[in-house]
């Protein structure tokens, strides 16, 4: 609830404000979760360790770019905090801003320096992940910041086949804006054009088509 005056007390009276509960969360989890900016100021006085992984792996860090907690990021990059760090799913802050198109948190990573390219165990950058759902603006960030847009993930598989399958048609436009191929294959000799028609996404083979894309590849 952000009781600040109860944490310092609780501190004073020998507490350990580094103990996790049944998730492996810390009480920093818990403020990055919740948005109270007031409490995490209070915790580093009393040297909490804002790296200490949950059950999932996962830092406070992990949970204020999950909710989009801009403030809480930027406190934690003052504090000191590691936004490289990995989950068990390999996937470390940015990846999960870009999941839920978090921009405002993105680009408080991003002001950080955070590593843009870094892979999950799918072998997914961010921008793949950003792709996938179909944050064309944080595709554009990313890219602005020096970001990868053609990186393959463990299929073989670039971002823009990602767009393609899931159809976002703006974000196909974004990746041709930047130069982005649009006829890569993956391990399958799969285009993006093989997505899209696999997953019926007419407007995205109209895209594809009006950029110059090849629709006759074969896989």
């Amino acid at each position: 609830q952000g009781h600040t005056h109860i944490i310092a007390a609780l501190y004073q009276a020998g507490a350990d404000l580094n103990r996790q509960n049944y998730n492996g969360d810390t009480l920093a989890h818990l403020a990055a979760a919740q948005n109270q900016e007031k409490i995490l100021p209070v915790l580093h006085q009393t040297e909490v360790d804002f790296d200490i992984k949950n059950h999932k792996q996962q830092t406070p860090a992990h949970v204020a770019a999950m909710k989009g907690h801009a403030p809480i990021i930027t406190f934690l990059h003052q504090a000191g905090a590691d936004f490289d760090k990995q989950d068990s799913n390999g996937c470390a802050p940015i990846h999960f801003a870009v999941e839920a198109g978090h921009e405002e948190a993105l680009s408080a990573l991003l002001q950080a320096e955070v590593l843009m390219d870094e892979k999950n165990k799918e072998g997914d950058t961010p921008v793949h992940i950003a792709a996938y759902k179909g944050h064309t603006q944080c595709i554009v960030a990313l890219h602005e910041c020096g970001a990868a847009l053609d990186k393959q993930n463990k299929e073989g598989q670039i971002p823009v086949h990602l767009a393609a399958q899931e159809g976002h048609e703006e974000t196909l436009k974004a990746f041709y804006q930047a130069n982005v191929k649009l006829n890569p294959k993956d391990k399958w000799g799969k285009t993006p054009a093989h997505f899209a028609a696999a997953n019926g996404q007419a407007a995205c083979i109209r895209v594809l088509h009006q950029v110059g894309a090849n629709l006759n590849a074969k896989n």
